[in-house]
């Protein structure tokens, strides 16, 4: 299983810095290069283990290094920080996800990235 890797963005609005504008909430963690899809576990259709869980989806315009993660949160003072990312679905160009009425994980594939 791969490890979230560091982004840096220009406008370093993300990132916490001293110089970091008040109004701004801290994120919960920079980890995915192109998250394009969020959506929380309902508790239903998956095995017990993914209770509590967030998914993202990463897309990096090569199915390679794209995919769905799985995490979760925990307390962190008065925010939260990210806890146990790890691949659910990987080497898929993953553009959204989401659980259905009944309680499937679907998920849309960009099939052929950037070309």
């Amino acid at each position: 299983m791969g490890q979230p890797r560091p982004v840096q963005l220009r406008e370093a609005l993300a990132a916490q810095h001293d110089g970091q504008p008040a109004y701004l909430l801290p994120p919960l963690a920079n980890f995915t290069a192109g998250p394009s899809g969020l959506c929380h576990y309902p508790g239903v259709g998956l095995p017990e283990e993914y209770n509590g869980h967030f998914f993202v989806c990463d897309f990096r315009g090569e199915a390679g290094g794209s995919g769905v993660w799985a995490f979760t949160s925990k307390p962190k003072g008065a925010a939260f920080e990210l806890d146990r990312p790890r691949q659910f679905a990987w080497s898929v160009l993953a553009t959204d996800c989401d659980f259905g009425p009944d309680c499937a994980f679907y998920v849309s594939d960009w099939v052929h990235g950037w070309t």
